[in-house]
Protein backbone atom coordinates (compact mmCIF):
# COMPACT_ATOMS: atom_id res chain seq x y z
CA UNK A 1 0.00 0.00 0.00
CA UNK A 2 2.78 2.30 0.58
CA UNK A 3 4.36 1.78 -2.18
CA UNK A 4 1.58 2.64 -3.95
CA UNK A 5 0.98 5.61 -2.64
CA UNK A 6 4.54 6.34 -2.84
CA UNK A 7 4.29 5.63 -6.79
CA UNK A 8 1.35 7.94 -6.89
CA UNK A 9 2.76 10.93 -5.75
CA UNK A 10 5.71 10.62 -7.72
CA UNK A 11 3.89 10.60 -10.78
CA UNK A 12 1.80 13.28 -9.63
CA UNK A 13 5.01 15.06 -9.12
CA UNK A 14 6.28 14.50 -12.41
CA UNK A 15 2.98 15.27 -14.53
CA UNK A 16 3.01 18.88 -12.45
CA UNK A 17 6.59 19.47 -13.47
CA UNK A 18 6.12 18.88 -16.69
CA UNK A 19 3.15 20.71 -17.16
CA UNK A 20 4.51 24.06 -15.80
CA UNK A 21 7.55 23.17 -17.66
CA UNK A 22 5.90 23.17 -20.45
CA UNK A 23 3.91 26.31 -19.60
CA UNK A 24 7.24 28.61 -19.39
CA UNK A 25 8.25 26.81 -23.04
CA UNK A 26 5.17 28.30 -24.54
CA UNK A 27 5.74 31.74 -23.25
CA UNK A 28 8.75 32.15 -24.44
CA UNK A 29 8.46 30.83 -27.91
CA UNK A 30 5.05 33.21 -28.11
CA UNK A 31 7.29 36.28 -27.54
CA UNK A 32 9.38 36.77 -30.51
CA UNK A 33 6.36 35.97 -33.35
CA UNK A 34 7.52 38.94 -35.47
CA UNK A 35 11.23 39.36 -36.51
CA UNK A 36 13.44 42.02 -34.53
CA UNK A 37 15.32 44.17 -36.46
CA UNK A 38 19.24 43.84 -35.51
CA UNK A 39 20.13 47.25 -36.96
CA UNK A 40 17.78 49.52 -34.28
CA UNK A 41 16.59 46.58 -31.47
CA UNK A 42 18.02 47.66 -27.89
CA UNK A 43 19.48 45.64 -25.84
CA UNK A 44 16.50 44.75 -23.72
CA UNK A 45 14.71 43.70 -26.89
CA UNK A 46 18.21 41.49 -27.80
CA UNK A 47 18.57 39.83 -24.68
CA UNK A 48 14.95 38.52 -25.02
CA UNK A 49 16.10 36.82 -28.22
CA UNK A 50 17.20 33.02 -27.17
CA UNK A 51 21.27 32.59 -26.99
CA UNK A 52 21.65 35.89 -26.95
CA UNK A 53 22.84 37.03 -23.23
CA UNK A 54 23.85 40.70 -21.91
CA UNK A 55 27.60 40.34 -23.47
CA UNK A 56 26.56 39.31 -26.99
CA UNK A 57 23.59 42.03 -27.28
CA UNK A 58 26.31 45.09 -26.03
CA UNK A 59 28.62 43.46 -28.64
CA UNK A 60 25.69 43.23 -31.47
CA UNK A 61 25.56 47.21 -30.32
CA UNK A 62 29.07 48.11 -30.52
CA UNK A 63 29.20 46.27 -33.83
CA UNK A 64 26.10 48.10 -35.31
CA UNK A 65 27.70 51.59 -34.09
CA UNK A 66 30.40 51.11 -36.46
CA UNK A 67 28.02 50.74 -39.43
CA UNK A 68 25.22 48.37 -40.87
CA UNK A 69 26.16 44.69 -39.37
CA UNK A 70 26.74 42.21 -42.09
CA UNK A 71 26.08 38.23 -41.35
CA UNK A 72 29.69 37.73 -41.10
CA UNK A 73 30.21 39.66 -38.54
CA UNK A 74 27.03 38.54 -36.49
CA UNK A 75 27.86 35.18 -36.91
CA UNK A 76 31.49 36.14 -35.46
CA UNK A 77 29.40 37.34 -32.38
CA UNK A 78 26.72 34.81 -31.54
CA UNK A 79 28.32 31.82 -33.39
CA UNK A 80 26.90 29.75 -36.36
CA UNK A 81 24.62 27.30 -34.11
CA UNK A 82 22.82 30.56 -32.17
CA UNK A 83 23.04 32.25 -35.75
CA UNK A 84 20.80 29.40 -37.32
CA UNK A 85 18.38 29.12 -34.60
CA UNK A 86 17.66 32.49 -35.01
CA UNK A 87 17.87 33.28 -38.65
CA UNK A 88 13.55 33.11 -38.34
CA UNK A 89 13.25 35.77 -35.93
CA UNK A 90 15.77 38.87 -37.30
CA UNK A 91 16.62 40.98 -39.51
CA UNK A 92 19.48 43.43 -40.32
Amino acid sequence: MRGQIFLFILLLSILVFYKSFNQSEKRDIQFVREKINLSTASKEELVKLKGIGEKRAERIIEQRSKGRIQKEELIKIIGKKTFDNLSSSIFY
